[in-house]
């Protein structure tokens, strides 16, 4: 079965945003803890020192990544042996449980250290979910499109992630804005959670439409499927997950700083006030998620390893001038950072180069093991690393030489990138 064959226009475009609706609503409720971090200091961690409390946040945040391998480990078995809907339909399924459950847990001051404990597990519970999500809907995305198109078809995955953050963004500087700061410290922050947990649930009834991929269904069909994919990916192409984990690893740790890290730490630490860390933060998903689909194009027209390439190294130039940027304290300052660093991770299309690294009897288990090793130890541990470094050395720009050393490794290993995959293995 070929991808022309998955019907009219219009059904394919159904495929698509049934495929894509789960990465809006996971990194909607990924956002906002990001968003709330200043709240959650004060909730579920007080100390006298607002930057430690950040820093114990930040951990939290951390522990809700290091989840991450397992649940790309547990979603690229699902995705290898019995489908990438399956796979599709389970992770939108976990993503209710912690988004609920975050918007109706008491506060240290009514659970004490229960509350901070349930906090981490439900984090734990979302870092598995998400490590299931952005793999397989890329890979069913890249598997369902037509050869020529497969960059601009895959891009509104990328799209819906920006355009859940921007939403989550949005939401909560609509909900701060409407109950100020009284309102949302004591209670109006559980808003935007318990708003996720309404939209997950229509994102399970939006994903029944899912048919399989012709990739998968063409795999199954002539029984060439791996009876332990994670192994026998580790075994038969372990170089190329390696260049793959280095090859992520730019964009992991600068949309994690830029997007998750930068508005709470430009409350705390450089005044800047909520409504403009948050207004900032907005306009930058809003840019990233506007030129995505013509990142998407540009690839299917230039090749997707020569502009995934060129983006990773601009990518790694800007990190210097970026954290300059946003330590100047002032909203224009914050706005050009994150807008700036948007259009380059708008114009970053990972989805095709690194789906064809991989032969498709191991593809949601290799890439799965690929894409969240890096965001587990990188994406993770960045806004620990970077509020550590600041308080440690008292210099603002010293995140910006951690960027950096990640951009070189990731720039190197973007270009050894092989371009097509090895044959498939059963």
């Amino acid at each position: 079965m070929r991808p022309r064959e998955l019907g009219d226009r219009g059904g394919r475009w159904r495929q698509t945003l049934a495929a894509s609706i789960g990465n809006l609503l996971e990194w909607y409720d990924f956002a906002l803890f990001g968003l709330t971090a200043a709240v959650f200091s004060e909730q579920f961690f007080p100390t006298h020192d607002g930057g430690a409390g950040l820093i114990r946040v930040f951990a939290t945040f951390a522990a809700g990544f290091l989840a991450r391998p397992l649940g790309g480990i547990f979603f690229g078995w699902v995705g290898d042996r019995f489908g990438r809907r399956r796979s599709l339909t389970l992770s939108i399924w976990l993503m209710v449980i912690p988004t609920l459950g975050i918007g109706l847990l008491p506060g240290v001051d009514v659970l004490g250290i229960w509350a901070t404990a349930l906090l981490i597990v439900l984090r734990v519970i979302q870092g598995l979910s998400v490590g299931g999500e952005w793999v397989s809907s890329m890979i069913f995305l890249v598997e369902s499109s037509e050869s020529h198109r497969q960059g601009f078809r895959s891009s509104f995955g990328l799209v819906t992630i920006s355009l859940g953050l921007a939403l989550g963004s949005g939401v909560v500087l609509l909900v701060h804005s409407s109950f100020g700061d009284g309102g949302w410290q004591s209670w109006a922050w559980r808003i935007p959670y318990l708003l996720g947990g309404v939209l997950a649930f229509f994102g399970v009834w939006v994903r029944r439409v899912i048919r399989e991929s012709p990739a998968f269904v063409e795999l199954a069909e002539s029984d060439r499927r791996a009876a332990h994919p994670i192994h026998a990916a580790i075994r038969s192409v372990p170089r190329r997950i390696a260049l793959m984990m280095g090859a992520v690893g730019i964009s992991t740790v600068t949309f994690t700083v830029f997007f998750i890290w930068a508005p709470g730490y430009a409350q705390s630490h450089l005044g800047l006030d909520a409504r403009s860390a948050m207004l900032a933060n907005t306009a930058g998903l809003v840019t990233l998620a506007v030129l995505t689909p013509f990142g998407g194009w540009l690839s299917d027209v230039v090749g997707y390893k020569r502009l995934y390439v060129g983006v990773v190294a601009a990518l790694t130039a800007a990190m210097v001038p970026g954290i300059a940027l946003l330590d100047s304290g002032t909203l224009a300052g914050a706005m050009l950072a994150q807008m700036g660093v948007g259009a380059l991770l708008g114009l970053l299309q990972p989805s095709v180069v690194l789906a064809r690294l991989f032969p498709v009897a191991l593809r949601t288990s290799a890439m799965g093991l690929g894409y969240n090793v890096p965001q587990a130890f990188l994406g993770g541990l960045a806004p620990l690393v970077c509020s550590g470094l600041v308080q440690r050395t008292g210099e603002p720009l010293s995140p910006a030489l951690f960027l950096l050393a990640v951009g070189i490794v990731s720039s190197v290993s973007a270009w050894r990138l092989p371009q097509s995959p090895p044959q498939d293995r059963g």
